[in-house]
């Protein structure tokens, strides 16, 4: 008999201890959840946070613009092109000397406030060997 009252108690003992770990891993998971949702809602903000850009061209005239780092550069360089009445493809854009495309957004380029995008104008021909 003396077994068999034993056994109860050590069944009551591993079910409390069972929900209390139970207990743990759902606090665990919903911290993991929490941390995801943070993640989430940084990266969110993030992306509508404004930078402020300054585009200089070839003569040094300088224009400003403010673009959330989410927002395709495509906005931008219509903006710049339509306020100096230039078509987009007669210029070129560069950022730390690499070409901007329309897809880029500040934020893949990493543009921080008060970063200069260069603008040039677009070469078309060249130099033959011909000629020579």
């Amino acid at each position: 008999m003396k077994c068999f009252s034993k056994t109860p108690g050590i069944l009551v003992k591993f079910t409390v201890i069972q929900r209390a770990m139970d207990k743990q891993s759902n606090q665990n998971n919903g911290d993991e959840a929490s941390q995801e949702q943070a993640s989430v809602k940084l990266k969110q903000s993030q992306d509508e946070q404004a930078v402020e850009v300054k585009v200089v061209n070839a003569l040094g005239e300088e224009v400003f613009f403010k673009i959330k780092r989410g927002t395709p550069m495509k906005r931008l360089i219509t903006a710049y092109c339509s306020r100096i009445g230039a078509t987009e493809s007669s210029l070129r854009f560069l950022y730390d000397g690499t070409r901007v495309a329309a897809t880029d957004t500040p934020g893949t380029l990493d543009i921080e406030d008060g970063d200069i995008i260069d603008v040039l104008t677009q070469q078309t021909g060249g130099w033959s060997s011909a000629f020579v």
